[in-house]
């Protein structure tokens, strides 16, 4: 499927969006202006989504299942989430991550080499998630997967952390470690009020 430039496709789905049924890589590309609107089940993409125009999620959950690139701008409503499942998904550096309310990574490679900016919460439930130097979170919460980052993770908020695995510098202003067992393979540094609930912390 493709979306061509100064084209528009107002998505308006609940539930499995694309299947794959014939095997071999399919794709969604768009190259134009992508409107999302999901219902209860959200919208489920299983293409590889390759964006070069704009998607605004304007309600509802876009679920990407089989990862993509954003090589230019996404941007996310407050009444509105993205998830990232499965795949490998990339912004690539000089792309735009703007998400008013909350990411949800729960599954695959996510990689955030560009601009990635969340109002709400950012949370890492089994994803492989690599940070680079232009993102900005408000408020952290990892319960598995893992997080680096090629340079310091500043979030401007709390973490709360609860599983999975964290290698690199990470600040964060406060929060709760909680849970049996997290692992740090690098540096924690806390500036805020942290509570430190966790049975085992490997490090």
């Amino acid at each position: 499927i493709s979306n061509a430039p100064n084209a528009t496709i107002n998505l308006l789905a609940n539930g499995q969006v694309t299947q794959i049924t014939y095997g071999g890589a399919a794709t969604f590309e768009n190259a134009g202006q992508l409107n999302v609107s999901g219902g209860p089940n959200g919208a489920i993409l299983a293409d590889t989504l390759i964006n070069s125009g704009t998607i605004t999620v304007n309600s509802g959950t876009l679920n990407l299942k089989n990862g993509g690139i954003n090589n230019s701008t996404i941007n996310v409503a407050s009444n509105a989430l993205l998830q990232i499942s499965a795949g490998t998904f990339t912004c690539a550096i000089g792309s735009y991550l703007n998400v008013t309310n909350n990411l949800l990574l729960s599954g695959g490679t996510v990689n955030l080499a560009g601009i990635v900016n969340v109002g709400g919460t950012a949370t890492i439930s089994g994803a492989t998630v690599v940070t680079g130097s232009n993102v900005n979170f408000s408020n952290w919460v990892i319960s598995g997967g893992f997080l680096t980052n090629s340079v310091p993770l500043m979030i401007n908020g709390p973490l709360n952390w609860s599983g999975g695995t964290i290698y690199g510098v990470v600040q964060c202003d406060g929060g709760t470690l909680s849970g049996q067992q997290v692992t740090l393979n690098g540096t924690l540094i806390n500036t805020g009020t942290l509570n430190w609930n966790v049975s085992t912390m490997l490090d």
